[in-house]
């Protein structure tokens, strides 16, 4: 029996002793998850950190790219407007001058014409001066011939 009691205590012993070994390397484990769970707890964090500057850095450009568009839509309505300006005026510049050519040809033209129709007038008139005279001497002469003619039918 004693020898049973003996065997029981030591068997209790042992227990113990596993026990304890048993609680301790459970320690050691919760402790080594615990740092694993620490450790990439950590790296989990340290690149959420680098995402999140990432994600930072990239709206950052993408407000950069997004200014950067609307000043050039700015600068190419400008530029836009300005050519379309400068397109009008240069157009209105050109009516003008071919209005103003326009004009001087016509009077150019009119002045052309009205001196052709007065050089067609004094010609006319001349002419009919001609003829006038030439009527009235053919008329003289007529009546010269008609006049000699009855001279001569007297003297019959």
């Amino acid at each position: 029996m004693e020898h049973l009691r003996s065997e029981n205590r030591k068997l209790h012993l042992e227990n113990k002793m596993l026990q304890q070994r048993m609680h301790s390397e459970l320690r050691v484990a919760a402790v080594e998850t615990q740092r694993t769970l620490g450790i990439e707890r950590s790296q989990w964090l340290t690149e959420r950190n680098a995402l999140e500057i990432q994600n930072r850095r990239l709206q950052e450009e993408i407000g950069r790219l997004q200014r950067h568009q609307e000043e050039e839509t700015q600068r190419y309505t400008a530029m836009l407007k300005a050519c379309e300006e400068s397109c009008r005026v240069e157009r209105e510049t050109r009516e003008k001058q071919l209005r103003v050519e326009y004009e001087d040809q016509l009077k150019e033209k009119t002045l052309d014409l009205q001196k052709h129709l007065d050089d067609k007038e004094r010609h006319l008139k001349q002419e009919l001066k001609d003829l006038e005279t030439k009527f009235k001497a053919e008329a003289a002469e007529r009546e010269k011939a008609h006049k000699q003619e009855l001279i001569k039918q007297q003297k019959e």
